[in-house]
């Protein structure tokens, strides 16, 4: 069968996505060896292949994009395996700390699945959806409720019952991270603790999610940057 396959043609290319064949070596066909993207561009040392045009990444130095910050720590450390034994535990399990951190659920419209498949559909608007803040009827937080908890330890504690056999050390870590450079969650604090005197339960949450921040083109997918507590 592999000395077949070798030797079968690929002609038909159009819609081949679609048309899978075992028995063609697409890997090794001469229509789709582009070589190796090794080549340097001039002007923004962007890595190209050999038949790329010289001026597709950059139109010749007209774009010039900034430059990506690294994320401040403990998650660069964690990232880039600064500590390989800290980092591999984290980043083995880093859904699990991205659920433990979470701040809102999914939701669509209309979910389509097929019991048989690992996937989903959506049809019509999909939606974050972010509870209350305070636990209600006394049951302990979850999720954007531990943000507020206000005791490291006993954030780590909810996090660690929600989302078992993570490091509870890395989870203080990433905690102290968030409340200090996320700028949500010190937009949420800030208005929580101005209305620390009234009934919270007669509070809203308002987020104008249309604003953006000071220099920013209008169409760009930034979080949003105004949290307003109004009064029922």
């Amino acid at each position: 069968m592999q000395g077949n396959k070798k030797n079968i043609e690929w002609n038909n290319k159009e819609k081949s996505a679609f048309n899978y064949s075992p028995i063609v070596d697409y890997k090794n066909s001469r229509h789709i060896t582009i070589g190796l993207m090794d080549k340097l561009c001039n002007f923004c040392d962007a890595l190209k292949w050999s038949a790329e045009s010289p001026g597709l990444c950059c139109s010749n130095c007209k774009i010039k994009l900034q430059s990506i910050e690294d994320p401040p720590e403990p998650l660069r450390s964690l990232i880039f395996g600064e500590n390989i034994t800290k980092s591999k535990s984290f980043l083995t399990a880093i859904r699990k700390y991205n659920c433990a951190f979470q701040m809102t659920s999914f939701r669509g419209k209309q979910i389509l699945h097929d019991k048989f498949m690992p996937t989903f559909m959506i049809q019509g608007q999909i939606y974050h959806t972010a509870g209350s803040l305070f636990p209600v009827h006394s049951s302990e937080p979850k999720f954007l409720q531990i943000y507020f908890v206000g005791n490291d330890n006993s954030e780590a504690e909810f996090r660690h019952k929600n989302i078992p056999n993570i490091d509870p050390i890395i989870v203080i870590e990433l905690q102290k991270m968030l409340h200090l450079h996320n700028n949500l969650i010190r937009s949420f604090k800030a208005a929580i603790d101005s209305h620390e005197n009234e009934d919270m339960e007669n509070l809203n949450i308002v987020i104008h999610a249309e604003r953006v921040t000071y220099g920013n083109h209008p169409g760009r997918f930034n979080a949003p940057s105004v949290i307003v507590i109004q009064l029922s």
